[in-house]
């Protein structure tokens, strides 16, 4: 630009223009204002003399005009945003000085304000993240390069990017869907056609050849929404290519947040003063102020990751940033009672709440959802089970049980705690003395002496401090090495492993130490006795699979013959099992989750568009009707059952179910049941052990519930119920292992020792003294029919011959019923009890006895007042996932004593 400004010497400028008209010569005269060295100087023979500050041929442009100019329009801005949107400008943020303008030219605002103020220009040019491709096929030639960059702007910027292409059809056109304020062209020759020149595609380029071409971008404006700020673009070819571009634009100030004290306005006004709804905790108080808005969604950041308060005013920068999805913004305030577990404007799911001083400590890690998020942030833990806090917090915020602090910040973990690495310590330790022999990773050599177990999570560095014992290294290595006296770092490090893929994800850093300082040049390994290697192992992404070979840190010169070695076992800490199908903590369809999972301690996987924290909102968000199947209160097989002593009946003249005894292993919310009504939808996927092991149950293999019903069966007694079957196969003939009948609980700990193959030989464990009908199989002739068989259990006491006392648990024909053998059932038929003074009587569609044919029922003779018999039902899970076998209670009627 041209500035046409008078000097700053008036008065000798007077003096100087008076000579000019005396001795001017054309040579002096600039042609667009025909003055005489533009009036900023003076003709002397046939050339200007420029005065002070001025500079050209006709003294035509001021040096220092363009800054004063700069300076002039930088400090008409109020704001940081205002002013890092004009390029040329600064922001001075010191809170320490009073400055009444903090915008000012980049000059200027480096000379008055401390370097640590200064808002950041970035500086950088279009970073590669993708250089190419993998070949699809053979014959697949990845054409463009780079495929993917990240590309960061200042307003006022231009940038340029290079990129190359291979042409195979002989022509390409380029498109984009950058926005208005983003200008793009495209420069290149097409490879020597014509000089470099602006492009919108090349054409005619034999196959096989390669053109360079280069971008140019200038950013405009910052666009008017601050979520558009970071965007992704495509650079589209037509050839089919597209070059993903990562694009942000700086348009705001590290000031601009909650937890700052540096200055963002000439008015000092704070981040609140400006944001007064970001005072508010909670999503309710928020939402009752129409002119805020609340921000429920976990990826929800400032632009460098810091969290910002979650209550924002409407017309905020920050209001913008939350994702559609997570932003609530009713077009009403909510007034009364109204608050936001209501799915029309519903938090739940996400987060409803917050912390201020998590903003100051800048703690992101309550912001995670899931445990496998929580595991990828840094520094953080999850917690399976909370009084109410957040399940992610940084591990230093988490104490056990019965730990002081609670009250200081600190939070009490009251289950199992995922991803806590602070007690991961910086190892010192020798390298095993290799000598430069061969190192096969592929045998998995051991290293006992020198193995170091290193838990990792993203963006934690792992320390080690490994020393290489070089007076040891000159008696066993070879003597070559040692004639040509090499320095220090003539031995280098690596890593080695089986898995070659799995070293990508690791990054090695590492510093040389001699004699207790930094090596230097002049360091002679000759020289000494043993150097030491400061190391720094970082990982950088999550492996799918984790790391499961070990990966071995050498010290060498030829790489396959180190001198020392290392064997680190990694563990890796991105996700939980408790998300995995099939782990501890996964529940699947939890009666809480409204048909999702439970995982980790949270509902996930909504079924049908669902959502909420429970799973309790519909795709229209409408409120669903809550199941009324849940989980009954429990006690785990082989332990004492009190329960029924401890519960209260649902209905006084109507038997209910109680309680269950649940198998090891198996969460009791996988039988879901109301009062009348139980479905166990477990299935055998998740069980791999088979009979011949010697760890098998046969309760988890099945994952067999038992469940006793509320009212003691007296006389006058009836309950007719139904049985839902699914497939269930254990050997080639198949198995049910379902039981129905009448029990009394266990009333002590039995030993629950494995292997437990038959379910016959495990009934101790389900009642003290049981008749049972158990479900045997399918009946061959009638596919409608399965057969029975009626069963008594107890435990019995005797005397040996030589006075010694036994006691033991038996299985055997009932007392009070001639022996009837199998008995068939029609599948699904109801089942139906009758309990009198003197007898009980079971009755079923299809009932037939081979041995007694003419029977159509059973009558048992048993007084049912001696013990305290309640209904006792077994229901196994089915052998594929997605089955479900069920018993509901059809009707029933109290008895009396």
């Amino acid at each position: 630009q041209r500035y046409s400004m008078a000097p700053p010497y008036p008065g000798l400028c007077l003096l100087l223009l008076s000579t000019t008209t005396v001795v001017s010569s054309s040579n002096c005269l600039n042609p667009d204002t025909t003055q005489a060295c533009s009036g900023s100087g003076i003709c002397n023979v046939d050339a200007c003399n420029c005065f002070p500050g001025y500079e050209g041929q006709w003294c035509e442009t001021c040096k220092d005009c363009e800054e004063k100019v700069v300076a002039e329009e930088c400090r008409k801005k109020e704001t940081c945003m205002e002013c890092e949107r004009s390029p040329g400008c600064g922001w001075c943020s010191d809170s320490g000085q009073e400055i009444k303008t903090r915008c000012n030219s980049i000059e200027a605002t480096q000379e008055i304000c401390p370097s640590s103020s200064i808002e950041r220009k970035f500086t950088g040019g279009p970073t590669t993240i993708v250089e190419t491709r993998k070949q699809r096929f053979k014959g697949d030639w990845v054409q463009l390069q780079p495929q993917g960059v990240e590309l960061v702007m200042n307003v006022g910027d231009t940038k340029y990017l290079d990129f190359t292409y291979m042409f195979i059809n002989s022509g390409t056109t380029f498109s984009h869907n950058f926005p208005d304020n983003i200008e793009l062209r495209i420069f290149s020759t097409c490879g020597g056609k014509f000089p470099l020149k602006s492009v919108k595609g090349c054409y005619g380029i034999n196959n096989g050849n390669t053109v360079q071409f280069q971008a140019r971008f200038r950013l405009k404006s910052c666009p008017a929404k601050s979520s558009k700020w970071e965007n992704s673009y495509k650079l589209i070819l037509s050839q089919g290519d597209v070059l993903d571009i990562d694009f942000k634009a700086v348009c705001s100030c590290s000031c601009d947040q909650f937890a700052t004290s540096a200055i963002c306005r000439n008015d000092k006004k704070t981040f609140l003063d400006i944001n007064p709804c970001a005072k508010k905790d909670t999503c309710t108080d928020c939402l009752k102020d129409s002119a805020c808005n609340w921000c429920s969604a976990s990826k929800y950041s400032y632009f460098d990751g810091s969290p910002l308060p979650r209550c924002n005013n409407d017309n905020f920068f920050t209001s913008d940033l939350c994702p559609a999805d997570g932003k609530l913004d009713p077009p009403k305030a909510l007034t009364g009672s109204e608050d936001c577990s209501s799915c029309k404007h519903t938090c739940s799911g996400g987060i409803c709440s917050e912390r201020k001083q998590d903003l100051i400590d800048l703690n992101t890690c309550v912001s995670q959802l899931s445990c496998g998020d929580c595991m990828q942030a840094d520094g953080c833990a999850w917690c399976l089970a909370t009084d109410g806090a957040p399940k992610c917090n940084l591990v230093s915020n988490w104490i056990g049980k019965n730990e002081e602090g609670k009250n200081s910040g600190k939070f009490e973990c009251q289950g199992k705690l995922y991803g806590d690495i602070s007690k991961m310590s910086n190892d010192k330790m020798e390298f095993f003395g290799n000598h430069g022999k061969l190192l096969d990773v592929n045998t998995d050599p051991k290293f006992d002496d020198n193995t170091v177990n290193i838990p990792m999570k993203i963006g934690r560095k792992y320390d080690l401090e490994l020393t290489w014992n070089i007076t040891a290294g000159k008696r066993m290595s070879g003597p070559d090495f040692w004639k040509e006296k090499p320095k220090f770092d003539a031995v280098k490090l690596n890593m080695q492993s089986k898995n070659k893929n799995i070293l990508s994800f690791l990054n090695l850093k590492y510093d040389y130490e001699c004699s207790g300082r930094p090596c230097n040049s002049s360091d002679i390994l000759s020289g000494m006795n043993e150097m030491v290697f400061k190391v720094s192992i970082e990982l950088s992404d999550c492996p799918e699979e984790g790391i499961t070979d070990p990966i071995y840190l050498s010290a060498y010169k030829k790489e396959k013959y180190p001198y020392g070695v290392v064997r680190i076992n990694v563990e890796t800490f991105c996700s939980c099992d408790c998300e995995k199908k099939c782990s501890t903590g996964y529940e699947k369809l939890h009666s809480s989750c409204q048909g999702g999972n439970l995982k980790c301690g949270v509902c996930q996987e909504c079924p049908d568009g669902s959502f909420g924290e429970f799973c309790q909102c519909s795709g229209d968000g409408n409120e669903k009707q809550p199941s009324q199947l849940k989980a009954l209160p429990a006690v785990v097989i082989g332990k004492k059952d009190d329960l029924l002593e401890k519960s209260t009946k649902v209905l006084k003249d109507q038997i209910s179910f109680d309680h269950v005894i649940a198998p090891i292993g198996v969460p009791s919310d996988t039988l879901k049941c109301n009062a009348t009504y139980c479905m166990n939808t477990n299935s055998r996927e998740c069980y791999l052990l088979t009979e011949k092991n010697r760890k098998f149950d046969l309760a988890r293999a099945t994952n067999l519930f038992a469940i006793y019903g509320d009212h003691r069966l007296l006389p006058g007694a009836e309950l007719i119920f139904k049985i839902t079957y699914c497939p269930l196969k254990l050997s080639i003939w198949g198995t049910h292992e379902t039981r129905f009948g009448f029990g009394t609980p266990p009333s002590k700990n039995n030993d629950y020792n494995l292997p437990q193959k038959e379910s016959f030989d495990m009934l101790r464990f389900w009642s003290d003294d049981s008749y049972t009908w158990a479900v045997e199989d399918l009946e061959r002739s009638d596919g409608s029919l399965q057969s029975v068989d009626y069963e008594y259990g107890a435990w019995f006491s005797g005397e040996y011959n030589d006075g010694r006392k036994w006691t033991s648990f038996e299985t055997r024909v009932p007392e009070g019923i001639e022996s009837i053998g199998y008995v068939s059932q029609k599948i699904d038929s109801d089942v139906k009890l009758v309990v009198t003074e003197t007898e009980v009587i079971w009755s079923w569609e299809g009932f037939k006895s081979p041995r007694q044919p003419e029977i159509t029922e059973l009558r048992q003779k048993i007084n049912m007042k001696e013990k305290e018999y309640f209904p006792l039902f077994m229901i196994p899970g089915c052998e594929t996932d997605g089955d479900f076998s069920a018993v509901k209670i059809i009707s029933s009627k109290v008895g009396k004593a």
